[in-house]
């Protein structure tokens, strides 16, 4: 039974020996398949063509594809690549929602800061002395009065650049 393999990505993960520059052991390659062919051997050219879908033509090819069927009939290699693919899933999500938290806590950062800065412009507007500014903007913000100086500093070297 002939199976046709239907690219579900536009980049492929190969495996090779562990990198110690990468966490998970994999070097990856982008193997882009409808890219520039120019001074690519026609084996490496029927590769990427049955990457793409089309049938296997060339020896190279053909043997691949008898090899991923014989991948494909081993139920035993069927149930690891199940829980691979499972486990590889679960990890792209961890690291999604990590990134997402990562983001939202940059959100919150900045709103913090801007926070920061609009207390300082209103408090200087109201004429308080800038220790009075910085003691309120510590206590307030829960940070250290050498960082509270700091954002005061800031405002300043700000306010001077637009003058």
């Amino acid at each position: 039974m002939k199976r046709k393999i239907k690219p579900t990505h536009k980049f492929i993960h190969f495996l090779k020996n562990p990198s110690p520059t990468f966490r998970d052991g994999f070097l990856r390659f982008d193997v882009y398949v409808t890219g520039d062919r120019d001074n690519l051997s026609d084996n490496m050219c029927a590769f990427l063509d049955y990457l793409q879908g089309k049938d296997a033509e060339s020896k190279l090819t053909k043997a691949i594809e008898k090899s991923v069927d014989k991948a494909i009939e081993r139920s035993d290699w069927r149930v690891e690549y199940m829980t691979l693919n499972a486990k590889i899933m679960e990890e792209r999500e961890e690291a999604r929602e990590e990134g997402r938290e990562e983001g939202r806590e940059e959100g919150r950062e900045e709103e913090r800061i801007k926070n920061i800065r609009k207390t300082i412009v209103l408090l200087h507007r109201l004429n308080f002395k800038n220790e009075d500014i910085i003691r309120e903007i510590s206590q307030t913000f829960e940070i250290s009065l050498e960082t509270a100086g700091k954002y005061i500093e800031d405002y300043y070297n700000e306010l001077s650049k637009n003058n």
